[in-house]
């Protein structure tokens, strides 16, 4: 709470966008150890325990990623958008449940057609891969 007590024993930090009103009443924490995992939003309980190094949000009729060994690139300057990024990545159901387990690629095979630009700051991390020269979206 504001006062520095703990309320519920092991979520040290919630503040991420989709706490409280997570979809699938599912909402991403952190760890003292800045691990994350999940919890059911409504109760506090903790459906996936802390043991990955990104989590990314349910949303609204898919499941959430995580990933382990990883880092987490931002595509957007704003961060709305990203790719995770080495180790290995997991698709987890609304009831915690791995569904799919797979290698993520590496940097040098995340962007089709080459990076564009790559900041690494700190945590901040930034990755803008080059556009398709052959897009029919392209003018």
């Amino acid at each position: 709470d504001r006062r520095g007590r703990v309320v519920v024993p092991g979520i040290y930090h919630t503040s991420y966008f989709d706490y409280p009103y997570a979809p699938k009443g599912v909402a991403r924490y952190a760890d003292q150890s800045g691990k994350c995992g999940y919890f059911q939003s409504s109760s506090f309980t903790i459906l996936v325990p802390a043991v990955y190094d990104h989590c990314i949000a349910f949303h609204d009729g898919e499941e959430a990623n995580a990933c382990i060994d990883c880092e987490m690139y931002c595509t957007h300057p704003d961060c709305y958008d990203l790719r995770l990024v080495g180790g290995t990545g997991f698709d987890l159901d609304a009831a915690g449940r791995v569904l799919r387990r797979y290698p993520l690629p590496e940097l040098d095979k995340t962007c089709s057609h080459g990076i564009q630009k790559l900041v690494r700051e700190g945590r901040r991390r930034y990755l803008e891969c080059k556009d398709d020269p052959n897009s029919p979206f392209k003018l």
